[in-house]
């Protein structure tokens, strides 16, 4: 993110049309119970993007092999996965998860165990097999003309994430008067066509 955000995106807000892909959770806390077992053989999963995913740590101090990141209490977000080194938990349950069912950076992890937020990291670390409710994310992109005015963001980000928090959006910006699809705990992925 300090590569790409810390130079072009402060570059391209200054324009005065501006492009954003965004990718969100959207409706990902509202119904748990779609969610459907999956332990990395199956390929059950809802429509929704929801799918849940065995985990299995084999030893005291194995690496999780992911990079989360918790702005929101909702959910924690997936900001990097280690596929360097496969013997991480993740990187054993990508091996042996179907194709489309490997954690991805950018997924959301709902739930951990039936917890969430602080919690949910907690058990995520200290637990020996742990059931984790994923949801992929929905992307879509807006474009908001500026017309002189601040977007009108408040963002937060991880040095070594890859996308934008949107932490609140702010009365009297572009994007709240353009009347833009975008609200708190979206992320912004690509700025004018830039990751």
């Amino acid at each position: 993110v300090g590569g790409m955000f810390g130079t072009c995106c402060c570059a391209k807000v200054q324009e005065e049309a501006v492009s954003v892909g965004v990718v969100g959770p959207r409706g990902a806390y509202a119904d748990e119970s779609k969610s459907v077992a999956m332990s990395g053989a199956t390929d059950q999963h809802s429509d929704d993007g929801v799918f849940t995913a065995m985990f299995s740590f084999d030893e005291h101090g194995q690496r999780l092999g992911m990079l989360l990141e918790q702005f929101s209490p909702e959910a924690l977000f997936v900001a990097n996965v280690d596929a360097v080194h496969t013997d991480t938990v993740i990187g054993k349950y990508n091996a042996r998860a179907l194709p489309g069912r490997q954690l991805c950076a950018g997924d959301y992890i709902i739930s951990v165990g039936g917890l969430t937020g602080v919690a949910a990291i907690e058990s995520l670390l200290t637990a020996g097999h742990v059931e984790v409710v994923v949801k992929r994310p929905t992307p879509f992109n807006i474009s908001v003309a500026k017309k002189g005015l601040p977007l009108g963001l408040v963002l937060k980000y991880d040095e070594l994430g890859r996308s934008l928090y949107v932490k609140a959006v702010e009365d009297g910006g572009a994007v709240q008067l353009a009347g833009a699809d975008l609200e708190e705990g979206d992320r912004i992925v690509a700025v004018n066509g830039e990751t």
